[in-house]
């Protein structure tokens, strides 16, 4: 049963890796990380706050902002005639700059009722999935294991501060009596190296960042995926209460829904799951 799982698993990541492959030969263009886009309508000026998560949004060797989500971003605004200004920063800083306006939009983020007195959100426009991933050699260990099971273990599970997992991490990290061994980190993509460090036991990732990063031949040789799926909530953009206005987000949900039709964004990790 476990081999079969295993090639499974590495059935599900070679095509998920092909699939980014394809998205970033479909990335035509990139956008300057100072400079921004300039599109023809000048009255209309956002600036977009992002985190470095490949293959979604990073600096690239030639220095410049690329990803999926920034090709999104981008067509969007163009499909707005608005230009599209960008500041990177970690999940934690980015929110409070949503707060006080400083920045007018980010991405990933679950609408919930204390976001809700700061800002407005864009329509969904993603499901949020994780996985959990093990030392490769210590996949055995983990036989036909269940969430459940790891709760009730001492298996250290990393996190990224600030992320919602969905009701089942949640109710998780909300009881006490199961909480110990739970583990952040302010940046999701030091969590590999903390369980190369033996700090955790193993984390919880978007598979699709991960077979992007399985690139690296170190992580490919060092992590194994356990084969349990948690479905998170549902991503929208966020907006400044105090920068944006609502007539401004109705006209990016109506350009959004024009940019998910096109072809290079037209893939799983884009599907929305059904309600």
């Amino acid at each position: 049963m476990m081999r079969f799982l295993k090639i499974k698993s590495m059935i599900s990541f070679q095509l998920i890796l092909l699939l980014v492959s394809v998205v970033t030969a479909l990335q035509a263009s990139e956008l300057s990380v100072i400079q921004g886009e300039s599109y023809k309508n000048t009255d209309c000026e956002l600036t977009f706050g992002w985190i470095s998560r490949k293959p979604l949004q990073f600096v690239g060797d030639n220095n410049q902002l690329q990803g999926l989500q920034i090709e999104l971003v981008k067509s969007i605004g163009n499909k707005m005639q608005c230009k599209i200004n960008f500041v990177e920063g970690s999940w934690q800083e980015l929110v409070e700059r949503i707060k006080f306006g400083e920045i007018d939009f980010m991405p990933g983020a679950t609408i919930t009722k204390a976001r809700s007195k700061f800002a407005n959100f864009s329509e969904a426009y993603r499901q949020d999935v994780f996985v959990i991933y093990v030392a490769k050699d210590k996949l055995d260990d983990y036989h036909d294991i269940t969430l459940e099971e790891i709760k009730k273990s001492n298996f250290k599970l990393g996190l990224t501060q600030g992320f919602l997992y969905g009701d089942e991490i949640e109710s998780w990290q909300s009881n006490n009596q199961l909480n110990h061994y739970l583990s952040y980190e302010e940046e999701n993509e030091k969590n590999a190296q903390r369980l190369f460090d033996g700090e955790i036991d193993g984390f919880l990732e978007d598979p699709y960042v991960i077979a992007y990063n399985q690139r690296s031949a170190e992580l490919k040789s060092r992590v194994s995926v356990l084969p349990l799926k948690v479905f998170g909530h549902r991503s929208s953009f966020m907006f400044s209460k105090k920068s944006v206005s609502l007539k401004t987000i109705e006209k990016f949900n109506l350009a959004l829904s024009q940019a998910l039709q096109l072809r290079q964004f037209k893939i799983s990790w884009f599907e929305m799951a059904p309600d």
